[in-house]
């Protein structure tokens, strides 16, 4: 008997259901160490270029406005040593909320404006990180406004919006900034032929055990994209596509990511430098759109996204400062981490890499998927002493998650062979720790010591 159509269709679908069941799923979490054989840079390097930058300064003792941030926040803060760029963006956000609400005029109410400007004032902090120059009086209450006061030219403004253009463009500055110093290493992944011949024999790897490969990244890149080229299709959330035209540009696809199971995936869990909007054609809507070959540092089109009653953020192409969880709630961000969640619960083995435990929004979902039962865990960071490692803010972040050492598993052991690996081994589950990096990861080709 012939089968109609639909009938070889539905027989294809079963077919295909039969066999996802019997592959196993990998999630791989990139994080800052992940890009640093690449050139991508740390946490404290972004601090370096935020305190270096002189283009902004204070109104009196003209110290650059980067600077006196950060030392005002850590003057407040008792741990110190935890303000970093994103406790220096999320403040910047603070201050364009707070100025955007107490300027807004018109109908007020709780839900398009902001409850800070009535209940406390930092007008002090804005008089003297407000860097700009009325240099001309003009018509109908409009000026001349030169940001910062230094500069050569100015723009005609309406006097009433002083604030807010002058706290967007130096949140936008600084951002840009940071981005900038992102972006230098997304040009020169390809010219490391050594390392990225090492990443695709590891992604070769993992696919010859009958796998699904899920990656997620926190870094804003196309890492594997420019590394893996036409070795194998790598969907990103907007395309599979691994052209070099320098127009070509795609729109994300909800339903894919939803259903796709196929393909390596490369997901931007907190956006990408790739990403843009185009509000000039009325038919592309407020969305963003990807270039695969080319990159936006900074903010293209100013447009406030509503995330909660009283609360807007600038729309950005990447999240980072201290509003992660609101804006992951944005698309194409929350179709990402929809996925995220759904291929952790899904898996039977994550292996972070550079990743410090430090997002609250993703550590809640990993917590959950290691309480798993027969869940192994293999982390790839970076340092040379263990001593050093199992007492730091990392592995504290890590051992929170409160399922790192589980109950019947042995002490941390250290190979004797490999003194960078300590594993931890029991039946049908692993826990294990790799501290030469994710570049001595791939030179040797550790993954061959790790049980799947």
């Amino acid at each position: 008997m012939k089968l109609s159509r639909n009938g070889k269709l539905a027989k294809r679908i079963i077919k295909r259901i039969h066999r996802d069941r019997k592959r196993k799923t990998i999630v791989i979490l990139l994080g800052a160490g992940g890009a640093k054989p690449w050139g991508g840079p740390l946490a404290n390097d972004l601090e370096s270029v935020i305190i270096e930058n002189n283009k902004y300064k204070t109104t009196t003792d003209h110290i650059p406005v980067g600077r006196f941030i950060f030392d005002k926040l850590r003057e407040f803060y008792t741990s110190n040593e935890e303000v970093n760029f994103e406790t220096f963006l999320g403040f910047l956000e603070t201050l364009v909320e707070y100025v955007f609400s107490e300027t807004n005029e018109g109908y007020r109410s709780p839900s398009n404006t902001s409850f800070m400007p009535s209940g406390f004032e930092v007008k002090e902090w804005i008089s003297e990180i407000m860097d700009f120059q009325v240099s001309q009086e003009l018509e109908n209450g409009r000026v001349i406004l030169r940001i910062p006061a230094e500069a050569p030219f100015g723009d005609v403004e309406e006097r009433s919006n002083i604030q807010r253009i002058f706290f967007f463009k130096l949140y936008n500055h600084f951002l840009s900034l940071i981005a900038r110093r992102i972006e230098e290493y997304s040009y020169t992944i390809h010219e490391n032929s050594n390392l990225n011949n090492s990443l695709i024999q590891f992604i070769r790897f993992l696919n010859s055990k009958n796998t699904k490969i899920r990656i997620y990244t926190t870094n804003y890149d196309r890492l594997l994209q420019k590394t893996l080229g036409n070795q194998c299709k790598v969907f990103d959330g907007f395309s599979d596509n691994s052209g070099d035209d320098y127009y070509e540009y795609y729109s994300y696809q909800p339903q894919r990511i939803y259903e796709d199971s196929d393909n390596i995936t490369y997901y931007n869990l907190h956006g990408s430098l790739c990403w843009d909007k185009d509000m000039i054609l009325p038919n592309r809507g407020n969305n963003f759109y990807c270039y695969p070959n080319q990159t936006f540092p900074g903010i293209s089109w100013p447009t406030l996204e509503q995330v909660n009653p009283g609360q807007t953020l600038i729309s950005s192409n990447i999240i980072t400062g201290y509003n992660k969880v609101q804006r992951v709630s944005l698309e194409p961000i929350n179709y990402f981490n929809y996925a995220f969640m759904r291929d952790c619960l899904d898996s039977e083995l994550l292996i972070s890499i550079g990743y410090s435990f430090n997002d609250i929004h993703i550590n809640r979902v990993l917590k959950t998927i290691l309480n798993k039962p027969k869940f192994s865990f293999y982390h790839i960071t970076k340092n040379a002493n263990p001593d050093d490692f199992f007492s730091s803010r990392e592995y504290s972040n890590i051992d929170d998650l409160k399922e790192v050492t589980v109950a019947g598993l042995p002490d941390f052991q250290n190979n004797e062979d490999n003194p960078y690996w300590h594993l931890s081994k029991g039946e049908q589950i692993i826990r294990g720790f790799y501290l030469d990096g994710f570049d001595g990861f791939l030179e040797n080709e550790e993954w061959l010591k790790m049980d799947l």
